[in-house]
C-alpha cells in the first residue's frame, strides 16, 4: 500500500491531503462509508482522491478495535460521560447491535462520533506530515536513480563510439 501511495502521479501535498482524509475517515464508526465519505472529503480539499481510498486500509480489523475503543473513551470523556459505568451491559452488546435501531445503538455510537474528530485529525496530521516527507524523498531518490542510470548509458555509448573510430572497415 505504502508502494502505490509513493508511486501516485500527483503533488506532494494532494497525495498527502489525500492520505491524510482516508486516515482521518478510518477513525469514524461509520464502517462501510468510510471510501465513500473519504472520496468526497478529499474532493472537496483538493487532495488525490486514490491516496484517500488506499488510506482508507489504516482502519481494517487488527486497528478497529483500537481505534474504536479509543474513540468510545474519548468521546464519553468529551461528553461529560466519564466514568466505569458504561449504557451498555458487553453480554447486551450484540443484541442491541443486531436490533438497528438508532435509539438503542445512538449511546455507543455518539461517544465514538464526538472521540472520533480529534483522533481522526491527530491521526490525520501525522499521516500528512510523513506522507508529504516521503514522497518528497522517494522522488528525490527515483530521480537520482534515473539521472545515474542516464549517465550510465551515455557513458557507455562514448566509450563504444571512441572504441569504434579506432577500428578500422574490413
Amino acid at each position: 500500500m505504502v508502494k502505490r501511495i509513493l508511486r501516485l502521479r500527483a503533488s506532494p501535498h494532494a497525495i498527502a491531503i489525500g492520505t491524510a482524509a482516508g486516515v482521518f475517515v478510518s477513525c469514524t464508526p461509520f464502517l462501510g462509508f468510510h471510501i465513500l465519505l473519504a472520496t468526497a472529503f478529499t474532493y472537496l480539499v483538493a487532495g488525490n482522491v486514490i491516496a484517500a481510498v488506499i488510506a482508507t486500509w489504516f482502519g481494517n480489523p487488527i486497528t478497529f478495535p483500537i481505534i474504536w475503543a479509543s474513540t468510545y473513551k474519548l468521546g464519553r470523556f468529551m461528553l461529560g460521560q466519564s466514568g466505569t459505568e458504561t449504557p451498555f451491559h458487553v453480554s447486551d452488546l450484540s443484541a442491541k447491535l443486531s436490533t438497528y435501531s438508532l435509539r438503542t445503538i445512538w449511546p455507543i455510537i455518539e461517544p465514538m462520533i464526538v472521540g472520533s474528530v480529534p483522533i481522526g485529525i491527530g491521526c490525520g496530521l501525522v499521516t500528512y506530515i510523513a506522507t508529504r516527507i516521503a514522497v518528497a524523498e522517494f522522488r528525490k531518490r527515483q530521480e537520482a536513480r534515473l539521472r545515474a542510470r542516464r549517465e550510465a548509458a551515455s557513458a557507455k555509448i562514448r566509450a563504444e563510439v571512441v572504441a569504434g573510430i579506432g577500428k578500422r572497415p574490413s
